[in-house]
């Protein structure tokens, strides 16, 4: 079998394998075999019609094209593994049978288009330094202790102040109209705990018992819904009772006792802890920060289209992994949506846009390891599942059976490509 790949200049290679005529043959035979059972010719019984009937029925071109249809599917995984072909959409498929008996087999793929990298090294973008403040983890063991605390019901008449629970019914509205989210009954509220959009705790200061009262609060600009972000909206709230909120001594007692942080059995072990765990999520964050203001620079300067199956591709993943998280908790995206109001197009839609950011950024790295000439090893391939293997604690075989082992080289290839971008700053 002989095989041959071209590149094309409109994000396509042309994928050809040459079947021998023996292969062809046997294939003919089987095409020819499986179309006498399941015809039904009049004059025969279901199952019996001569292949002789057969092959004049469908004509030499019929059959082979029949063959063809078996041997592609085969022929093609093995031309992608040969020449590392990455297919983006499904394949246009044709095929000629020579008159040696050898079958050409022809395959047009959809591949990712190549980005044109401007300036990707030296971009002068300053990385944030994260610093973590004595404040912020004091905050992080008040937060803890609250889940230790007992609460106390508050006389008659007495006011909300800050530190107290507030039980409440609120619903929310922007122009007049509830919004998705907006509405609940019996939320317990603390004041000054900072769980809730700005303005909305420090809303409930004064209230009492009885009390109704609108809480008018400005959605950040950055809220993770885009709908609500940077919107005026206005609370209607029902208050019904409050609590004051009895927290527990915060020494190495509860230290020893809270089951947040197990390690931890002391506060100076708590508070190191937390310090570090917060240090951790900060420089996180502040990594995703760096990489978007890079890719972000890199957009104005790079040429990269955009294919729309790559976007496509991204919002059905994402689309399927909503769908997975949320039956885990007992529902389902349908049920969700059905709930909401909403519908897998609206979804779709407010996906788009960071579908295509992620897509970007793989064409982009694609290319910079293309540039650098970064490889993945199979010591690198070993080394990443390893990690799953702790984990998980399931075998590296059954591992190897239930990840996609091309996806995974893929993603240690872009992982090195991050480096480098990160390193020529």
């Amino acid at each position: 079998m002989s095989t041959n790949f071209t590149k094309n200049d409109n994000n396509t290679v042309t994928l050809t394998s040459v079947v021998d005529a023996e292969t062809v043959n046997k294939a003919e035979k089987r095409a020819i075999n499986k179309a006498a059972g399941r015809m039904n010719l009049k004059g025969f019984r279901k199952g019996k019609v001569p292949t002789a009937v057969v092959k004049k029925y469908f004509g030499s071109k019929g059959v082979t094209a029949m063959a063809a249809e078996e041997l592609a599917p085969k022929a093609l995984d093995e031309l992608y593994a040969e020449y590392e072909v990455d297919a983006i959409d499904r394949p246009t498929f044709d095929f000629n049978k020579n008159e040696d008996g050898t079958l050409e087999l022809t395959f047009i793929v959809p591949v990712a288009p190549e980005a044109k990298l401007g300036q990707w090294k030296n971009l002068g973008i300053e990385k944030k330094t994260v610093e973590i403040t004595d404040e912020q983890v004091d905050d992080a063991i008040k937060f803890i202790a609250r889940k230790y605390a007992e609460q106390e019901l508050a006389d008659e008449g007495e006011e909300a102040k800050e530190g107290d629970a507030v039980e409440i019914d609120f619903e929310g509205s922007i122009d007049g109209v509830p919004f998705p989210g907006g509405t609940a009954k019996g939320a317990s509220v603390v004041i000054g705990a900072h769980e809730y959009i700005p303005g909305f705790e420090d809303g409930l200061v004064g209230v009492k018992s009885g009390d109704e009262k609108d809480i008018t609060v400005t959605f950040p600009e950055d809220y993770n819904s885009a709908d609500l972000a940077g919107k005026e909206a206005v609370f209607h709230i029902n208050v019904h009772d409050i609590y004051h909120v009895v927290t527990p001594e915060l020494n190495d007692e509860f230290a020893a006792k809270q089951t947040e942080l197990k390690d931890a059995n002391t506060m100076d072990e708590l508070k190191e802890t937390i310090k570090t765990n917060l240090t951790n999520n900060e420089q996180a964050q502040a990594d995703d920060e760096y990489m978007t203001a890079l890719f972000t620079t890199l957009r104005d300067s790079s040429e990269v289209e955009i294919p729309e199956v790559m976007v496509k591709s991204e919002i059905d993943n994402e689309l399927k992994n909503m769908d997975a998280n949320m039956r885990r908790s007992g529902l389902s995206l349908d049920s969700y949506l059905k709930m909401t109001g909403g519908t897998k197009e609206m979804l779709a839609d407010a996906m788009t846009g960071e579908a295509e950011a992620r897509v970007f950024n793989t064409l982009i790295l694609d290319a910079i390891a293309k540039e650098e000439g970064l490889t993945v090893t199979e010591e690198d391939i070993d080394k990443e599942l390893d990690e799953f293997v702790e984990k998980t604690g399931l075998a590296k075989d059954e591992l190897k059976n239930r990840i996609d082992m091309k996806e995974l080289k893929h993603t240690i290839l872009l992982d090195k490509a991050s480096e480098a971008l990160v390193n020529a700053q």
